[in-house]
């Protein structure tokens, strides 16, 4: 049911069609207040750079397998939110020429309990795409505050736009989408409840007007957090040493489909563990992922693929094949010793090697004289920041002209 507010009038009318014994009352909605609206605070671009995923080798080993068996008691436990059978009950909240209408729907969603937390279904962060371009971004807070206290990410802020302190000044249009971080999963529960579905199930909409339109259609994304993790044969050990990290993954893309995707490349069964590189502080998709396979010979001729198109829109997307790095890893070749107990900072990539080497070692098996020429020609993969990066030459050796001068190795 859809319920509209003439400009002029603070009345409800009934839509053409909607029985007499279900018009809202006209406070069946709290009035909105700057006290009931979180202030909406400029934030930096999206960033369309890869992070490395978190790597499970950092974490102790008592709190990696508890973590894991209950992301895994999420994934088989979790439940979708069911399509609500009937409409309770309608509003619409409007300023000025704008009208957000709500379709507000009952939801049988229920808290999961385990011994270590109380299970979380939703990301607090939503993607809401679709917006009319003409709407202002000053209007899009009060419209989505109803459902609790929210920061609006932007995807791209003017760099006029400015807060005051009796609020925010007139700023341009919508960019089409924003990302909405609540508070408490609570509102996005809130926010699902007054979506209505698509023919298909597949999605939440709300219809919001303008000046221009009436009654578009908006896409509500939510995150289910079970998605971001996927192993289709649990009792199967898992292995850092057999793992990929993909980067350029789609946001919305599911662990499961992405491992159904890399079987489609590299047979049935030869994926084990696929996992959604995550925001820490939010449960939302990063834009990475790692995944684990079955062996190493798996593992190797997705690194030599080096690509994979994922659907993604109707179209698809071509993502990356990179080694999976694991944090305070030992050199492979001298266990640490060489090097005083540091961590080793090269890692190589060529099937020949594929381990981890310290500055010593990376030297010996690389420029020795009973080295091979092939080995010789081996570029070196380093950690920066949080990325990495392939170097011609190992960092330790510099190069002044045509002389190449090498660290003190400890």
């Amino acid at each position: 049911m859809i319920l509209q507010a003439h400009r002029t009038s603070s009345r409800f009318h009934r839509a053409p069609g909607t029985p007499p014994d279900v018009m809202p009352s006209t406070t069946s909605m709290p009035p909105l207040s700057p006290e009931n609206v979180m202030m909406m605070q400029a934030d930096p671009p999206l960033s369309s750079s890869l992070l490395e995923p978190v790597p499970l080798a950092t974490l102790d080993q008592q709190q990696h397998i508890a973590q894991l068996q209950y992301m895994l008691h999420m994934m088989s436990a979790g439940s979708q939110l069911s399509p609500p059978s009937h409409q309770a009950h309608g509003s619409v909240v409007r300023k000025d020429h704008f009208s957000f209408t709500l379709n507000t729907r009952s939801s049988n969603s229920s808290y999961q309990i385990t011994q270590l937390k109380k299970s979380v279904k939703y990301s607090r962060k939503v993607f809401v795409g679709g917006l009319p371009v003409d709407v202002p971004m000053d209007e899009i807070g009060p419209m989505f505050s109803q459902f609790g206290r929210v920061f609006i990410d932007w995807p791209q802020r003017p760099h006029h736009s400015r807060r005051s302190s009796g609020g925010f000044s007139q700023q341009r249009n919508s960019p089409g989408y924003v990302f909405l971080v609540f508070e408490d999963e609570s509102s996005v529960e809130r926010l699902l409840t007054a979506c209505y579905r698509s023919g298909n199930g597949d999605g939440h909409y709300l219809l919001v007007s303008s000046a221009t339109i009436k009654d578009k259609p908006v896409q509500v994304r939510p995150w289910y957090i079970r998605d971001g993790m996927y192993a289709p044969n649990k009792g199967h050990p898992l292995d850092d040493r057999t793992t990929v990290f993909i980067g350029g993954v789609p946001r919305p893309t599911k662990a499961k489909d992405l491992a159904n995707v890399f079987e489609s490349y590299f047979g049935d069964g030869s994926v084990l563990f696929c996992s959604i590189d995550m925001d820490p502080e939010l449960d939302y998709p990063k834009g990475a992922a790692r995944v684990t396979f079955r062996n190493q010979i798996l593992m190797m001729m997705a690194l030599k693929r080096h690509f994979v198109d994922l659907p993604y829109m109707g179209t698809t997307k071509r993502v990356e094949i990179k080694p999976y790095l694991i944090d305070e890893q030992h050199c492979d070749q001298c266990d640490g010793i060489m090097s005083g107990g540091r961590s080793a900072p090269y890692f190589c990539q060529d099937s020949l090697c594929y381990q981890y080497y310290c500055e010593h070692c990376w030297d010996i098996v690389h420029y020795s004289e009973t080295s091979s020429k092939n080995r010789r020609n081996h570029v070196v993969l380093v950690r920066r920041g949080d990325g990495t990066q392939l170097c011609m030459d190992p960092p330790h050796h510099l190069t002044i002209g045509n002389y190449a001068l090498k660290k003190a190795v400890n």
